[in-house]
């Protein structure tokens, strides 16, 4: 028992000396990667989505960046003003097909109905015909969107992946601390183990 005292005062004057030497790095690393003042075991408040956290920190300190964010932002969401007027525009015309649809099925004779569906369909051939470039353009501009998407998720990892890789380098806790709680936590064991056996 007498070597416990000595062990924890050798663990907590371990831990004040690593504290003092990590000062200089926790000053250039990013705010949700550093500890918080009064418990050097917990880090400061974030969302939970560190990725998006240490994104913030990058995009502060880079105007480039911050200049792609504002166009990238500004083209996005446009697209919903910018498709607006079309998908108004096709949203009539086949709300008008659907209903003309279930006109056709009322009538009752059945040669008269199948001569007004084949107008119906043919009418509707025609207009996927007069619409079909902005089918087109409509569809890339839903793909690009996706692949905008695609890309700025991978730009934020790009971007990220640095600060958290410099963390574990500079950052990794000492063993010291560990090592000593397992010697006696080992001693604790014996202690047990000694008086389990009398």
């Amino acid at each position: 028992m007498k070597k416990f005292p000595f062990i924890v005062l050798l663990v907590a004057i371990t831990l004040f000396s690593c504290k003092d030497s990590t000062k200089p790095q926790e000053q250039n690393q990013p705010e949700a990667l550093t500890t918080t003042s009064n418990n050097r075991s917990s880090y400061k408040r974030w969302s939970g989505d560190l990725v998006n956290e240490l994104y913030k920190d990058v995009l502060a300190k880079d105007s480039s960046l911050q200049a792609f964010e504002k166009k990238m932002n500004i083209v996005l969401e446009s697209q919903s003003d910018s498709l607006k007027v079309y998908n108004d525009f096709k949203t009539k015309n086949d709300a008008y097909y659907i209903s003309a649809n279930s006109y056709i099925r009322q009538i009752s004779d059945s040669i008269f109905r199948g001569q007004m569906d084949t107008i119906l369909q043919k009418s509707k051939i025609q207009f996927a015909e007069i619409v079909k470039k902005h089918e087109e353009i409509t569809k890339a501009i839903k793909e690009n969107r996706l692949k905008i998407q695609d890309n700025y998720v991978a730009i934020k990892i790009k971007k990220t992946l640095p600060l958290i890789e410099k963390f574990q380098r500079e950052s990794l806790p000492s063993t010291i601390a560990l090592q000593g709680l397992t010697n006696e936590m080992k001693t604790v064991l014996e202690m047990q183990q000694q008086m389990i056996d009398k």
